[in-house]
């Protein structure tokens, strides 16, 4: 009987290995029973496995966005909308903020995903299977126009003509669980004597900054006597960018729905980006009512960039007198 028992154990383990290996494209190395007892006809068992595991990496845990490309009244729009798809998602990734998913290149993942799972595929190998990850975040828009067009250009007693390149994009962050959308705005933007693609570079650079100040506002991660340390770094801050050093306050509630609206930002200073790495940077305090070293804890502080003169502010003496000179006219 105990030769018998231990005959039919063994044909269950190797039943149950063929069945294992058929269900999990062989990720289930190898396995033992290390233990099996019977009580009123219903069997226990304990099985040591050795499972090919994949280890997602750390960029995995950060809050996932991807960038969908965006949508195009014309198909001549389709190059100044995949340059602004390709920059964001670039400024995105450098950010280090956010881990980025690709939207763009589906079918080339998929046929090498196909390829895993081709019977030779190591056990290891094929644990990657099954591990796509979904977005937090999306990143939608529509390019609503963009267009090269003749300018005349009134200089001292010429006029010459030019090109001037026009573009307007609206662009929305959506929060996907709830279908919320988090942030939206539109961009428009002309440059003179430029093709499309330097305004594309242009709004990809504006959209990305205002998405990921939306997200994620540039923390003060560190203080040393008059130098900031910056939690960012990369292409998303440049050297010489001015910003507003602000501290947060109290937090600030809605009286009707009763939800946070954010919390009080006070401006104290302001700093200047003196050094960039991959990760970070380093700004100098050029101006402060408090003492920021002395009073820094960690996420107390951040810094926004410096404003930009609105539209119909009256230009300086220098700026006065380069309009004088220069008079730029449509051709119709």
């Amino acid at each position: 009987a105990v030769g018998e028992e231990n005959v039919n154990a063994t044909a269950t383990e190797t039943i149950n290995a063929e069945q294992i290996a058929t269900r999990t494209n062989g990720v289930v190395r190898q396995y033992s029973v290390t233990s099996q007892t019977q009580d009123a006809g219903i069997w226990t068992v304990a099985i040591d496995a050795s499972v090919a595991k994949y280890e997602r990496s750390e960029q995995a845990k950060r809050l996932r966005m991807a960038v969908i490309p965006f949508r195009i009244e014309q198909d001549s729009q389709g190059k100044f909308r995949d340059a602004v798809g390709v920059e964001v998602t670039n400024y995105l990734t450098q950010s280090g903020k956010v881990a980025m998913l690709d939207r763009q290149y589906d079918a080339e993942q998929n046929a090498e995903l196909n390829r895993l799972s081709d019977a030779g595929t190591s056990m290891e190998e094929a644990a990657k299977l099954g591990q796509k990850l979904g977005t937090d975040y999306l990143v939608v828009g529509t390019v609503d126009e963009v267009k090269t067009q003749s300018i005349n250009i009134a200089l001292a007693n010429k006029t010459v003509q030019s090109s001037q390149a026009v573009a307007r994009v609206s662009y929305r962050v959506i929060d996907v669980p709830t279908g919320m959308i988090i942030y939206s705005d539109t961009w428009s933007g002309a440059a003179d004597g430029t093709g499309v693609e330097t305004l594309a570079h242009q709004a990809a650079d504006e959209i990305s900054h205002q998405v990921l100040e939306a997200v994620f506002p540039v923390m003060i991660v560190s203080v040393d006597g008059d130098t900031l340390y910056l939690g960012q770094g990369g292409k998303t801050i440049r050297t010489g960018q001015q910003y507003r050093i602000m501290q947060y306050g109290k937090d600030i509630v809605d009286p009707y729905t009763k939800e946070s609206l954010g919390r009080e930002e006070k401006e104290i200073g302001t700093a200047e980006v003196v050094e960039i790495q991959a990760k970070f940077a380093k700004a100098k305090i050029t101006q402060s009512k408090i003492d920021i070293a002395k009073e820094f804890t960690q996420g107390a502080f951040m810094v926004r960039p410096v404003q930009k003169p609105p539209a119909n502010e009256p230009p300086t003496p220098q700026a006065a007198a380069v309009s004088n000179d220069k008079k730029i006219e449509k051709v119709k």
